[in-house]
């Protein structure tokens, strides 16, 4: 089970290799904290810039990573020339091989099934069986605060998770969906009665939530761990 800690550089593992973790930033996914860059590089990650848009220049690249991690960004802008990329057939194997991938907002909509965009579908990388429709007003908003009540390579159960949400899109279907994170605060993937977020597929996770390194410290250091595992 993932364990969490205060953050320490005492505590960051000695990799004979740094793990090379890619980082999607480009016209499509460029939000991300640079506190969570930072942190994972601290827990001894290299980090290797990828574009998902440019054709297969940097496809050596994408072979030689050992975890991804995809951020927020607009795909609703760019939805066929993402589902035209062929980057998405290197994103289905790095799953295949079983890598760690965490995707939050935007980059949950690249791991969805379809993207619907003024109600035209358009193919994703297809590693979590929904479908999201982009919307013309926010679907949520603000801080969220849940409950990790699902075994994650991430985060320990029952530990409190605190983040933002700012997202357009929402689920069609929730049906048959499991999720991770029961949220207390916040809109998530499903609202109700109970509102959930964070998806798993093996060592994938997807959320609509944002998480602030500094204060999940076990996150940073988990994906490293997990990534240090992995062969390119």
């Amino acid at each position: 089970v993932s364990s969490c800690f205060p953050a320490s550089k005492s505590l960051s593992p000695k990799y004979k290799k740094a793990p090379r973790i890619g980082v999607i930033r480009d016209a499509v996914f460029w939000f991300y904290y640079e506190e969570n860059l930072e942190a994972l590089k601290a827990e001894g990650a290299e980090i290797i810039p990828l574009r998902l848009l440019d054709n297969e220049k940097d496809a050596r690249m994408w072979e030689d990573i050992q975890g991804l991690y995809i951020g927020g960004g607009f795909p609703e802008d760019y939805a066929l020339e993402i589902a035209q990329s062929p980057k998405l057939a290197f994103i289905r194997a790095l799953a295949k091989r079983g890598l760690p991938i965490y995707a939050e907002c935007g980059g949950f909509m690249l791991l969805a099934r379809l993207l619907f965009v003024k109600e035209k579908p358009y193919h994703m990388a297809d590693l979590f069986p929904v479908d999201v429709e982009f919307c013309s007003r926010p679907q949520g908003l603000g801080y969220i605060e849940g409950i990790i009540e699902k075994s994650n390579p991430y985060f320990p159960n029952g530990m409190t998770i605190k983040g933002h949400e700012f997202h357009y899109s929402r689920i069609r279907d929730s049906q048959d969906l499991h999720f991770a994170l029961r949220l207390s605060r916040g809109t998530g993937m499903v609202k109700g009665p109970i509102h959930y977020d964070g998806l798993l597929n093996h060592n994938v996770w997807a959320s609509y939530t944002h998480i602030f390194a500094p204060s999940v410290p076990c996150w940073a250091h988990n994906f490293v761990r997990i990534a240090s595992t992995q062969r390119s």
